[in-house]
């Protein structure tokens, strides 16, 4: 009986043990969880305690990145090819039409559909609502950029002291910029200036340029200033340094010249100097990758002009016997003057301002009264001919300098692709019609899509007829080609 209670003692004792295991186990597991968690939760902020400022988890990580991985570049310089023109300008000799029909070799370009708009946080300006900016009740700044004004925050003006520019510097701005909070009002008022202005990529960097000087006297600082906000706004752009000067890079849209780049990542990424830099270094240093975020290229391309303010100049010129004042915008002028030299497809697009127009409507407009659509192209050619006066761009430049249709109004003179751009613009505002560019080996054209068959040389492209009209052979109707050019098979620019 004895040995039978200690049997059922000794039971009851293993049964509570079994009982108690899994508590005891639980109790433990627990223990070595939160032990676990806590060493993970040290070993976690421990790793992330230099970017806890930080807003973004692509700053943090772009940020490391800026203070490690830099590279020395080499920088190259393209030149536009020089093209031999003639230096007097061409007259046409009184001969038979000939008849014949051309197709052209059309002309590549680096034109994207999302390269032609302003870009802001990787999204094109035309989907996004303009973000609500409430000013903070600090000291403002006016920014006037072409007759646009617009009010931001002052920045605090601590100019930096460089004795030796290095990549802890650079990183050091984009920390503290990623931490204020005034500059990020500023970029987001600058933003919705751009999409009021109708800027594209290049303007609105511009715009960064002048808001940067407001804010800045020291140019490395109006430099990182501005790399910063194109970042922020969804632009592929760098800085680099040599001895004393940072520099601001950024891709394109189309080829430009004469700027210094350096090639990353099969990318050209072109120098944009600021106040005094030359950017004729030989090399530089850059940091070897990109910003962790969706980037664009600037876009040079534009068919909407921006909505500068009207800033009337004149300028006589002599048709036959008329003597015309001619208008133009001179803060437009002013302002395709920044632009870089670039792709013969950029200039084509943009038209002539109001007050050009307005100019030109005073005189052109009665003189096409009553005549055929053939009658009135020729009466355009014949304006451009002999109105516009020609010189080469080497005799008035010093080299390859292309114009937009409102500088070839400012410039006393014009040569054979500055009259197509005008001609262009002129045959498109009163006319209504078509036209495309035609490139000869040295000599640029214009062909005109006019409702007519009629004597004289055409190109078909994209299922029309366009018919040659050069605003450089004088004397020259629309359907006439230059006899040099007339067995050549030109290459074509739509626009």
């Amino acid at each position: 009986m004895k040995t039978m209670v200690s049997i059922k003692v000794i039971l009851n004792s293993l049964i509570l043990l079994l009982l108690l295991l899994p508590i005891s186990v639980s109790a433990q597991e627990g223990e070595v969880k939160n032990d676990y968690q806590k060493s993970f939760d040290e070993f976690n902020t421990s790793i992330n305690t230099e970017f806890t400022n930080f807003k973004s988890k692509n700053d943090s990580i772009f940020y490391q990145f800026l203070e490690q991985s830099w590279l020395e570049f080499e920088l190259f310089r393209d030149k536009r090819q020089s093209i031999p023109k003639p230096v007097d300008q061409p007259i046409s000799k009184p001969t038979k039409t000939k008849n014949s029909t051309i197709k052209p070799i059309e002309r590549k370009t680096m034109l994207q559909d999302t390269g032609r708009q302003l870009i802001l946080n990787g999204k094109p300006a035309s989907y996004q609502a303009k973000a609500v900016v409430n000013l903070p009740d600090i000291p403002t700044t006016i920014v006037d950029f072409y007759g646009l004004k617009i009010e931001i925050p002052e920045q605090e003006q601590t100019i930096p002291q460089y004795t030796v520019i290095s990549n802890s510097d650079i990183a050091s701005y984009f920390k503290n910029a990623s931490n204020n909070d005034y500059l990020s009002i500023t970029i987001e008022l600058l933003q919705n200036m751009a999409i009021d202005g109708s800027l594209n990529g290049w303007g609105y960097t511009e715009l960064l340029r002048q808001a940067s000087a407001n804010l800045y006297t020291d140019t490395n600082h109006q430099v990182l200033f501005t790399w910063y906000a194109l970042l922020k706004s969804g632009y592929d752009a760098r800085v680099a340094y040599s001895n004393t000067d940072i520099f601001l890079l950024a891709t394109f849209d189309v080829p430009i010249f004469y700027n210094s780049y350096f090639i990353s990542n099969n990318k050209k990424y072109f120098i944009i100097p600021f106040n005094s830099q030359k950017g004729d270094v030989e090399s530089v240093r850059s940091y070897d990758g990109e910003y962790p975020s969706e980037l664009s290229r600037l876009s040079l391309y534009f068919q909407n002009l921006p909505s500068f303010t009207n800033m009337p100049a004149y300028r006589e010129v002599q048709y036959h016997d008329d003597t015309i004042t001619l208008a133009y915008n001179s803060n437009l002028k002013d302002y395709y003057s920044s632009y870089p030299e670039c792709d013969l497809s950029v200039y084509f697009p943009p038209p002539l301002s109001n007050i050009a127009i307005s100019s030109l409507s005073e005189y052109i407009v009665p003189k096409l009264k009553n005549k055929t659509e053939v009658e009135k192209v020729n009466f355009l050619l014949d304006f451009i001919q002999y109105a516009i006066d020609y010189k080469t761009d080497v005799e008035q430049f010093g080299s390859e300098n292309y114009l937009f249709a409102e500088e070839s109004i400012f410039y006393p003179y014009a040569d054979c692709e500055d009259r197509a751009v005008l001609l262009a613009q002129l045959v498109k505002h009163f006319l209504g019609l078509k036209t495309i560019a035609i490139i000869y080996p040295g000599h640029v054209s214009l062909g005109v899509n006019i409702n007519e068959t009629i004597d004289g040389t055409s190109v078909v492209y994209d299922n029309h007829n366009y018919y040659i009209a050069d605003p450089t052979y004088i004397g020259a109707k629309i359907g006439m080609v230059m006899p040099e050019y007339e067995n050549t098979t030109p290459e074509v620019i739509e626009f």
